[in-house]
């Protein structure tokens, strides 16, 4: 996780003066550090920095801000951020310490890297034990959505042929 010095602000007014290019400029540096990065999880993380409340004027000065690190430093894929030439999500396992990510938050790319190295680790397996395992990954219970995720991408490397299936297990 980024630590990042606290800004000394006197609250909203004060982060409405602040340019967007150095917002933009926080924001980069976020992402360089702990992308790819959800947009929501980014506006929530710069605003913390900022010291101020998400609020709707807030959220729209960060969605400019995004736009333009986007447009200058940053790439975005859907809703997540990642820094310039990134090629890879890195796999970041919950370890019962920390900020517990919810699914929609996760990159598919770092799901499919999890499942990946689930199906390595076991061989072959199936596929609702693929996506029990793959939601332990990341500190998650396989609920219906979670689930439904992590088939999504299950699905999506069958199609790229990076699993197939035999007898209902699942290998590489």
């Amino acid at each position: 996780k980024a630590n990042f010095k606290r800004i000394s602000l006197k609250g909203a007014e004060d982060f409405h003066n602040i340019s967007i290019f150095r917002i933009a400029e926080a924001i980069k540096n976020l992402v360089e550090k702990e992308g790819p990065l959800h947009r929501d999880i980014a506006k929530r993380r710069i605003s913390e920095l900022f010291q101020v409340r998400l609020g709707s004027r807030i959220s729209q000065k960060l969605d400019y801000a995004i736009s333009y690190a986007v447009g200058n430093d940053l790439d975005m894929l859907g809703d997540f951020l990642w820094a310039d030439g990134q090629k890879y999500a890195p796999l970041r396992v919950f370890k019962g310490n920390g900020e517990k990510r919810s699914v929609e938050h996760i990159p598919p790319e770092e799901i499919a890297f999890a499942i990946v190295e689930c199906v390595q680790n076991a061989m072959s397996i199936s596929e609702d034990d693929l996506v029990r395992e793959t939601a332990r990954l990341f500190g998650l219970r396989a609920t219906k959505q979670v689930a439904g995720e992590v088939r999504s991408v299950i699905q999506s490397l069958f199609r790229i042929n990076k699993l197939s299936r035999k007898n209902k297990k699942i290998s590489l």
